[in-house]
């Protein structure tokens, strides 16, 4: 399989999980429509999706892995064929470690619904496409997914208790049991492969009220406006966080959590 991540204001390409190359592509309307005018640019079709790119650029590519393409036959390869690639020719680098970390990391948050949703389709691509699979984010049950804290999103003047596993891709795919992606994850090389559960708890430990006097704006006579002193009410809430019943785990040879 073919796939693309436009990252750096080019087309990167992976043949699986092998880095093939980069190309120059016209990434909007705008340019796309000069770059065809002036004839700059050709449409390819790259594992079935459709980019515009610069032509000279583009034979630059396909000349690197073995065919003989110049601007005048250049349209013959208006579909990038996965066996114009062979073994020879597949790069060792990452499309992760190639494309811009900002994109990575979009698709890595991509990469980590997909796994929460079941969708290993979506997940693959993700991986191949070049989403930073090291990086540990944590599953809230009953919450949205967190890259940041546990405590993320999360009301400060409410109370919580609900399970929590905290590590990268590849542990929560094999938590869900999906052999397809931890195969993918470990085929892409993968190098974190540890995680840990617990229980989050938040408690209300109580509220603290205090009446403060402010300047408010409003209209003090008809017509005129100025600052007057209102009474307002503010609340401190005291919680306590508590993580309990840590364990940490490992994706063991049966793509299936256990216990160090």
């Amino acid at each position: 399989m073919i796939y693309t991540t436009v990252s750096w204001q080019r087309l990167y390409i992976a043949k699986d999980f092998h880095y093939v190359g980069n190309v120059n592509s016209y990434n909007n309307c705008i340019t796309q429509f000069f770059a065809w005018l002036f004839g700059l640019s050709m449409t390819v079709d790259f594992g079935g999706e459709e980019y515009s790119v610069d032509k000279r650029s583009y034979i630059r590519l396909i000349n690197s892995i073995g065919t003989s393409a110049t601007i005048e036959n250049v349209v013959q390869y208006k579909i990038f064929q996965p066996n114009l690639v062979g073994p020879s020719q597949e790069s060792l680098s990452k499309m992760r470690d190639l494309i811009d970390p900002q994109d990575s990391r979009a698709l890595f948050r991509k990469l980590a619904k997909a796994i929460e949703d079941g969708n290993s389709t979506e997940a693959t691509a993700m991986i191949y496409r070049g989403a930073q699979l090291d990086t540990s984010y944590y599953v809230r049950e009953g919450n949205l997914l967190s890259f940041g804290s546990v405590t993320e999103d999360l009301k400060q003047e409410q109370a919580y208790s609900f399970n929590v596993l905290y590590g990268p891709p590849i542990v929560q795919a094999a938590n869900k049991a999906n052999d397809l992606v931890v195969g993918a994850l470990r085929k892409a090389g993968v190098n974190s492969c540890t995680g840990k559960k617990y229980i989050f708890r938040r408690q209300i430990l109580g509220v603290r009220r205090r009446h403060e006097i402010q300047p408010v704006w409003s209209q003090v006579a008809p017509g005129r406006y100025g600052y007057t002193l209102g009474l307002s009410e503010r609340s401190t809430v005291h919680v306590q966080d508590e993580e309990e019943n840590k364990v940490s785990y490992r994706v063991n040879g049966d793509n299936r959590l256990e216990v160090m």
